[in-house]
């Protein structure tokens, strides 16, 4: 897939690697992320690093539903930067096709790919979902499969349908929840945190985690009171 315009990375090497090596050494994410990817990346490069953080062991079904740039790059960074994915469900909404070179990509890593007519058909038996762009929200299953991770790269809230199965919520920077609306449900961390081991990541395999992508732009809302670390008084292990 040509490279976005606007965008950068590390060629030749794994961004989310480098980006985990930054959050390591004390970086914010927001700076971290802006180091090694290009702005139409950077959500791509945080869902890879969310799901190698988060997901629970074994063999990796991804759905991707959106449109546009934003669904073709998050194509592009599970086919090389997630681990054990076996297969790509994705919901194209624009309805252009795939790019010819991304879709060999997938085929050449052993990545079978499927597009689906609706979002419910595309994130069925899906272990890793991001959303770019919300669609079908009545089609969705009523629950996501235990151990899947659930990325809203939306730059806004997702509907009350998709997330309804939700056991945690993580976000990606705790530095912009201020920026962000006043939310219903706890944060558990961020992504630092649990790169860094400052804070518990999953800790059921049975859960079912939201990472929220607040560097995708949200509106300002009202102020937060800084958030502890919920998940220093969880038990780090997996049931």
């Amino acid at each position: 897939m040509d490279r976005p315009p606007g965008d950068h990375g590390h060629h030749g090497a794994d961004v989310v690697d480098a980006l985990a090596e930054r959050l390591m050494a004390g970086a914010a994410v927001e700076a971290a992320v802006s180091s090694v990817a290009g702005p139409r990346r950077r959500a791509a490069v945080l869902t890879a690093l969310s799901a190698r953080y988060l997901l629970a062991p074994g063999v990796v079904t991804a759905s991707v539903v959106g449109g546009g740039w934003a669904v073709r790059a998050q194509l592009d960074a599970v086919a090389r930067h997630v681990p054990g994915t076996s297969h790509v469900a994705v919901r194209v909404l624009d309805g252009e096709p795939l790019d010819p070179d991304l879709v060999d990509r997938l085929r050449s890593t052993g990545i079978g790919l499927s597009v689906a007519a609706t979002a419910g058909e595309a994130v069925f038996g899906a272990n890793l979902v991001v959303v770019t762009d919300v669609a079908d929200p009545d089609t969705w299953p009523v629950r996501l499969p235990g151990g899947a991770v659930l990325v809203n790269a939306t730059g806004g809230d997702l509907p009350p349908a998709v997330t309804r199965a939700v056991d945690l919520v993580f976000v990606d920077d705790l530095d912009l929840l201020r920026r962000a609306p006043r939310r219903d449900r706890p944060v558990e961390a961020d992504l630092r945190q649990v790169v860094t081991g400052e804070c518990a990541g999953r800790t059921s395999a049975d859960h079912v985690l939201l990472v929220e992508l607040l560097t995708e732009g949200r509106q300002p809302g009202p102020p937060l009171e800084d958030l502890a670390c919920r998940s220093r008084t969880r038990s780090s292990g997996s049931s």
